[in-house]
Formats: C-alpha cells, sequence, structure tokens
C-alpha cells in the first residue's frame, strides 16, 4: 500500500468487484494482505452486481419473490467459499429478513420510501456478512455493521440520505474505536446510514463511496482505497473518446467535479468530508490489479485532466419585462422548481435581468415545464423550452487556460459556453445530442496534449 500517514486505511469494494465467489476471495486475500503488512483496515463494501438493481424493480413492480432470489445468489456464494455454518446462518438469516419485508409490503400495502431503503439496504448487508464470514475463515476477527450502527447518522430524506456531517463523526468514532482497539476489523455496509430514530436510509446510488470517505475522515484514516473493475480514473468515456488514458493524480477539486459530471460512478458527495475536514486523507481509485489514480488534497499532475459527456439535457428560459429588476424573483424561481424535485444544473442571466436561462436533466422537464408554465402567464413572463442537449466539460486546474481552445472546439460543433473554469476547475459547453461526441473528442485532444505540454 506504500507510506500512509498511519496505519489506518479504509477499504471500499464496489459491487463490480465483488460479483461472484472469485471477487470476495480476491476482496479477502487483499485484506489479509493489508494485515500482514501491519495496516489497520476498515472494510466498506457494496451490493453484489445487479442485486441494488434487483431490489429496487421489486418495489417498482411490487413483486415479492425478488426477496428469494437474492438471497439464493447470497447463500449460493457462501457455499462455494466454504465459509462456516455460524456464517452461512448469518447470510441465511438475513435473506430471509429481506424475503418477510417484501412480503410484508405485499401484504400491508406499504410500499413506501421507508421500507423501500430497509429492503435495498440488504444487498450491502448480505455482502458484509459474507465479507465478514470469509475474513473470519481466512483466520481474520472481523464483524459487520450496517451503516447506521456503524455510526452513520442520516437525515429523513429516504433514497437520497444526507449525512448529518460533525454529529455523525463522533458516533462514527464511538462505535468503532473500540472495535479497532480490540484487533476486530469492522465490514461495514456501505450506502446505508440511518436516522436519529434508527429508521435505515440510502445514501443515493454510488453511496458506497461517501460511506468510506465519510469512516476514513473520522477516524483520521491516512488512506481510502475504493477498488473497482476500472483502472482508475480515466480521462474520458472509452465510447466517446475512443483511447483515454488512465489519470496518475488528480486533486480533491478535480475529483469533486468529476464526481458532479458523472464522468465516473461516484457519489457526487464523495468527497465533501475530506474536504471540510482539512485532514490530508489520500484516496486511490483502484483495480484489483493495482493500476490506479491518487487523489488528494494538493494540486498535481497535468493541468487538464478528464472530459465528461453528460447525456440528456435540456433548457428552460424565463422572458419578461415583468421580471427585471424584480427582487428575489430568481429565488422563487428556483424554490418552485426545487419544490418538484427539480435540480438545476446550471444558470444564466444578463445584468439586465430580462431573462434566466435554466439548465436541467430531461428527466426533470416535465415536472419543472408543469410548473413553471402553470404559472408564467399570471407571472406576466414566458416559457421557452429547448430538448436534446448534452454538457461537455473539460476538468483540471488548468481549465481557464484552455478557454480560448475549448471556445474554437465549440465553435466548429454548434455549442455554448455554459462555465469559464474560473470558479471552479472545469468547463463546461451546452452542445446539441448530434454533435455533442465530436466536441467531446476535440476537448479530449486538448487534455492529451496537456499531459505532454503542461
Amino acid at each position: 500500500m506504500g507510506c500512509a500517514p498511519n496505519d489506518l486505511v479504509v477499504v471500499k469494494f464496489g459491487g463490480s468487484v465483488l460479483n461472484g465467489s472469485p471477487g470476495f476471495l480476491a476482496a479477502g486475500r487483499l485484506v489479509l494482505g493489508l494485515l500482514e503488512s501491519g495496516l489497520e483496515p476498515v472494510v466498506v463494501v457494496s451490493a453484489v452486481k445487479g442485486v441494488t438493481d434487483a431490489l429496487l424493480s421489486s418495489f417498482e413492480r411490487r413483486d415479492p419473490g425478488v426477496g428469494g432470489a437474492v438471497g439464493k445468489t447470497y447463500l449460493s456464494i457462501a457455499r462455494e467459499l466454504g465459509l462456516p455454518p455460524e456464517s452461512v446462518r448469518d447470510v441465511s438469516l438475513a435473506s430471509a429478513e429481506v424475503s418477510k419485508l417484501l412480503w410484508a409490503a405485499e401484504v400491508l400495502g406499504q410500499w413506501t420510501p421507508r421500507v423501500r431503503d430497509l429492503v435495498v439496504s440488504y444487498g450491502e448487508r448480505l455482502s458484509a456478512a459474507l465479507m465478514a464470514g470469509l475474513l473470519r475463515r481466512l483466520g481474520v476477527e472481523a464483524r459487520w455493521l450496517g451503516g447506521g450502527e456503524a455510526g452513520i447518522v442520516t437525515d429523513g430524506e429516504f433514497g437520497d440520505a444526507t449525512p448529518l456531517y460533525g454529529y455523525t463523526e463522533g458516533v462514527i468514532r464511538e462505535r468503532l474505536e473500540p472495535m479497532l482497539e480490540e484487533g476486530v476489523v469492522p465490514v461495514v455496509a456501505g450506502f446505508t446510514g440511518a436516522t436519529r430514530e434508527g429508521d435505515t436510509t440510502l445514501l443515493g446510488r454510488g453511496g458506497s463511496d461517501l460511506t468510506a470517505t465519510l469512516l476514513a475522515s473520522a477516524l483520521g484514516a491516512g488512506r481510502v482505497v475504493l477498488y473497482t473493475d476500472v483502472p482508475g480514473i480515466l480521462s474520458g468515456d472509452p465510447r466517446v473518446v475512443g483511447e483515454p488514458r488512465r489519470v496518475g493524480y488528480m486533486s480533491y477539486e478535480e475529483a469533486w467535479e468529476v464526481a458532479r459530471l458523472g464522468l465516473r460512478k461516484f457519489h457526487p458527495r464523495t468527497f465533501e468530508p475530506l474536504i471540510a475536514g482539512g485532514l490530508g486523507v489520500e484516496v486511490v481509485v483502484s483495480d484489483l490489479r493495482g493500476r490506479s489514480t491518487r487523489i488528494g488534497p494538493g494540486r498535481g499532475g497535468p493541468p487538464l485532466k478528464v472530459v465528461s459527456l453528460s447525456r440528456g439535457v435540456a433548457r428552460l428560459v424565463v422572458r419578461g419585462p415583468s421580471m427585471a429588476g424584480k427582487r428575489g424573483f430568481l429565488s422563487r424561481l428556483a424554490g418552485l422548481l426545487a419544490g418538484r424535485g427539480v435540480n438545476i444544473l446550471a444558470i444564466r442571466q444578463p445584468p439586465s435581468e430580462t431573462a434566466i436561462e435554466l439548465v436541467v436533466d430531461e428527466r426533470d422537464l416535465p415536472a419543472a415545464v408543469e410548473e413553471l408554465g402553470a404559472r408564467s402567464g399570471a407571472a406576466g413572463v414566458r416559457l421557452e423550452v429547448e430538448r436534446g442537449f448534452d454538457v461537455v466539460s473539460i476538468v483540471g486546474w488548468g481549465a481557464v487556460e484552455a478557454l480560448p481552445e475549448a471556445l474554437s472546439a465549440a465553435e466548429k460543433t454548434g455549442g455554448r459556453l455554459l462555465s469559464t473554469g474560473e470558479l471552479s476547475p472545469s468547463i463546461s459547453i451546452l452542445a446539441r445530442g448530434r454533435t455533442s461526441p465530436e466536441l467531446a473528442r476535440l476537448l479530449h485532444r486538448r487534455v492529451v496534449e496537456s499531459w505532454v505540454t503542461g
């Protein structure tokens, strides 16, 4: 693992790694290797690949039979790993619980967000039970916990809960430090937390990454390693740019931009605990072969790192003389959309205040149009809607210097600038869907050139 500021390391294994008994065994041996090298691991696990989608789908279809299939998947892995009877029993009991919850939801008609979060959490809980059992089979004292049991306390926003930063860090230390002092390896179910009242919550898709960085920040770990099936962070999506390169190093802020822009399936809040904590924890994104990207608190590496293509956005333009100079108009507009669960991706407004352009995800467009369209006439404004856009972004602290080339590429493909790189380490361009891949490839060439000239 190299030399870390201290011996505590948080390792997270994603669902693409834990895709069957070979993946669990490789992960377990890696943890054993950390212990043998004198490090003190805390383990975070995701659900087996496909399980979270299956459990979510069971709620959409109101199909209680999925629970039995999920249970069989985990019990099959447990037997293939040769786990001791008590560990198989743990997995069997957890499998039975998820089936009972789904059938109870069917009988009582309780297909609610609260019950959904509890049911879906069992993907990670079952993985944690399997991993702890495997580590015990390998001779390691280990204990598994749900995210809430490990001290991750959240608000009550089921499906996309936010940890109560500050408060939850104290609870994490209270729960996990005694285990570590006893020489026990905690195996924590990623993606999960609990409210103060004890209701299970989910942190949103990709939430296991956030679990890992939150635990690392609270416990003062020297390093977080996020294991996946991809060799680190690539400079672009190979399906778009052709032949991306692996980024060797990027700063927290650059990685945060990558997470927010969705190039890699990080939870968008993954790096918040580390940026806020200021502890200098190093993050490594790696595959099991050790091909990795390092992420740290300082700037470094080439000036440009990544090109991102975010598909499926729309423009909403609100115009009208009655809005010019009207105090709080933008705030009320944003509040109306927030009330319908619409997230605004970008905002532009001229100093004359006669128009406001909003960029939103196309999936949010029906709710946005319904809300704003119903009010536009009474407010003395009109609403214009355009679909079929993508956002192409270039990430790196050298984004401002690359602005002329980005503008030139945008002009060639009919794109339009959304952000200039002055407020964050990225430039974003709004592009028509038919031209966005070409724009991404043009900008990717600029990124690769910066690795040679920067």
